[in-house]
């Protein structure tokens, strides 16, 4: 059993609250909304963000930050993208050296263009950084719906512990250490989808009759192809295309 924080009670800070208690873990959920946290005490349930999905009456709700982090095993970062700075800052004076934070939001840094892992690293240097993503919605977790995510760090043995922590017979985790590659995947799969779906308008570039689908996504693939200047950009946008996560390319540790 390990003690594990969530910090950000959001739909999909709730949602892996949820999962990691029902794995036996000690669970704790701060949020800086202190409504927030009266409404979750109050309700045990996100009811406008998570509606249906029970929060048990043993988790710890709180919006004391210190409480929060210091002495945890884990703590699984799950602010909005634009706060996650901001609320590293705030953490990093209680964060041990060696604490593990694993971030699970999904963006790059818009001034800086870093990922959230690097801004994470950058604010909290002590800290040994991981990243869980990949192709999930919060209501199907919460409910249990079997999903599939990846966890990458640049240390195998933190890979290997966090998905023991995360992982049972409807969360299937999957590790890697290319924590840059999961990011950049999970930041940008949902801009080649758009404009996927773009392409699926144009009826017009199918003039062989092939599916609309598969020619939406060789037509978005030639044209990520033409334009991309070098050939790392060309590797991400083959990764992104054609991986239905966007996010594991070599799940070369364990599975």
């Amino acid at each position: 059993m390990a003690d594990i924080s969530v910090i950000g009670a959001g739909s999909w800070g709730t949602a892996l609250a949820v999962l990691l208690h029902k794995n036996g873990h000690r669970v704790t959920v701060w949020s800086v909304l202190k409504e927030e946290i009266e409404m979750l005490e109050k309700e045990h349930e996100h009811k406008d963000k998570l509606p249906g999905v029970k929060l048990p009456e043993d988790m710890v709700l709180t919006t004391d930050l210190k409480s929060a982090v210091e002495g945890k095993d884990v703590l699984v970062l799950a602010v909005p993208s634009p706060y996650t700075r901001s609320t590293a800052h705030r953490m990093e004076k209680f964060v041990s050296e060696g604490q593990i934070i694993v971030d699970v939001a999904k963006g790059i840094e818009e001034k800086t263009l870093l990922t959230l892992s690097q801004v994470i690293g950058g604010e909290i240097p002590q800290a040994k950084v991981a990243v869980l993503s990949g192709p999930s919605h919060a209501e199907e977790v919460g409910r249990g719906i079997p999903t599939t995510i990846v966890v990458g760090a640049k240390e195998k043995e933190t890979a290997e512990y966090l998905q023991n922590l995360f992982m049972n017979e409807a969360f299937r985790v999957y590790i890697s250490p290319d924590v840059l590659g999961i990011e950049l995947g999970a930041a940008l799969k949902n801009v080649v989808a758009l404009a996927a779906g773009i392409a699926d308008g144009f009826l017009l570039l199918c003039p062989h009759h092939d599916s609309i689908s598969n020619c939406s996504r060789r037509v978005v693939y030639d044209r990520i192809r033409r334009r991309c200047l070098t050939n790392k950009v060309r590797s991400f946008a083959a990764l992104v295309i054609n991986h239905p996560s966007g996010t594991i390319r070599k799940p070369h540790l364990r599975t």
